[in-house]
């Protein structure tokens, strides 16, 4: 997904890693792999990682983050080192919980950059979309406050560095634009105290029995459950058939069960869909925002649960995102290049101002709207 979703449909050069350790894409962009591709693949990079051994890049009186959270990796290997298996079939399957698979990204994508000549031609624009998840795979495993995460985040800045000096040595850095974001946010483990984000009273909610007491009932009186699901506290009811049959009420069912749900412990609120589809304040609930645009009102949701922040939902093992809280959406949006003015900017921008904004300073007209705006502060006029 992040390899294909940044292009969309279009059928240009998309690629991504397979847990063999090749880089690999789909028949949808072309029947077989371009040479280079092949060629980077058959060097076996990924194997070569077999036996790495992960340990700080710092002295430990540089982490702040204790290195023996039982929260972390569900209980299991917390301390460092922790060691990529020392066989390479294997290794490359378990390459991207490691540090070194951005280093691997980074270096397939400079390979592109010089095999498919990217940004050498002056009369044309050129695109290059990279995604490292790694970050992403350590912060769920071991937290957003962990040593691990820490040391990820050392890491993948001097990945990153080493990636753009030798682009700057490829090409003329006067004629390139960066542009860094992430796609979400994260909440810290509920049984741990955060440094970072402070939760106090944060802790593991249990909203399933309520479903599950609901379900029963609903099927005692004909109604095909099947049908009807709970995922994290959103009610999902598809065909509504057996309800009918049963001459029992969607909606009020529905509602019933989202008053009980409303009244437990460590829940802040419960929102109907198609309330807040017709009702919402738009403008001051960002919670009902975020609501909205993650769920169609016509589909199969009827309602939505919101603990309170930094709850997490009972059984969740990993650090975890997905509330509509705004640690769990905050990422940054950073733009370098002769373009842009230098400085911070506390004003509100989100992910979808990038592309308007890149447009704007290129002089290229979309295609179609845009749900962002143009960040036209961060523009050197």
């Amino acid at each position: 997904r992040a390899a294909i979703l940044p292009i969309g449909r279009a059928k240009g050069d998309v690629y991504w890693y397979a847990s063999n350790g090749s880089f690999t894409q789909s028949t949808w962009y072309a029947t077989a792999l371009p040479r280079w591709v092949r060629a980077f693949n058959a060097r076996r990079l990924a194997a070569s990682y077999a036996g790495w051994s992960w340990t700080p890049l710092l002295p430990d009186s540089a982490y702040a983050e204790p290195d023996s959270v039982v929260a972390e990796s569900s209980g299991q290997q917390v301390v460092f080192p922790h060691t990529i298996v020392d066989e390479p079939t294997l290794a490359t399957g378990t390459l991207p919980n490691f540090p070194v698979m951005d280093e691997l990204t980074l270096t397939f994508a400079l390979e592109g950059v010089r095999q498919l000549q990217l940004g050498a031609d002056p009369k044309r624009t050129d695109l290059l979309n990279i995604s490292l998840s790694t970050t992403d795979a350590v912060g769920h495993r071991y937290g957003p406050d962990s040593k691990e995460l820490h040391d990820q985040l050392l890491r993948v800045d001097r990945y990153l560095g080493a990636f753009i000096d030798s682009l700057f040595t490829l090409r003329d850095s006067t004629r390139i634009i960066l542009t860094l974001t992430g796609d979400h946010g994260m909440s810290p483990f509920p049984d741990g105290r955060s440094t970072v984000t402070p939760n106090p009273g944060a802790q593991f909610v249990s909203i399933r029995p309520a479903f599950t007491q609901a379900f029963a009932s609903w099927a005692a009186a004909g109604v095909d459950t099947n049908q009807v699901e709970e995922s994290d506290g959103t009610l999902l009811i598809g065909n509504t058939t057996s309800f009918v049959k049963a001459r029992l009420s969607v909606d009020s069912l529905a509602r019933a069960l989202a008053a009980d749900v409303r009244q437990l412990p460590g829940v802040h609120r419960v929102d109907m869909l198609i309330d807040l589809a017709t009702k919402a304040d738009t403008l001051r609930d960002t919670i009902a925002v975020r609501w909205l645009r993650r769920f169609e009102p016509a589909g199969t949701v009827r309602f939505m649960t919101t603990l309170n922040r930094y709850n997490y939902h009972a059984g969740v093992r990993i650090a975890t995102h997905g509330s509509p809280w705004d640690q769990d959406a905050w990422v940054p949006v950073m733009f370098w290049g002769t373009a842009f003015a230098p400085g911070k900017y506390d004003m509100h921008a989100r992910v979808v101002d990038m592309a308007p904004t890149l447009a704007d300073v290129l002089g290229v007209r979309p295609l179609e709207k845009l749900d962002g705006v143009v960040l036209h502060q961060a523009i050197r006029r």
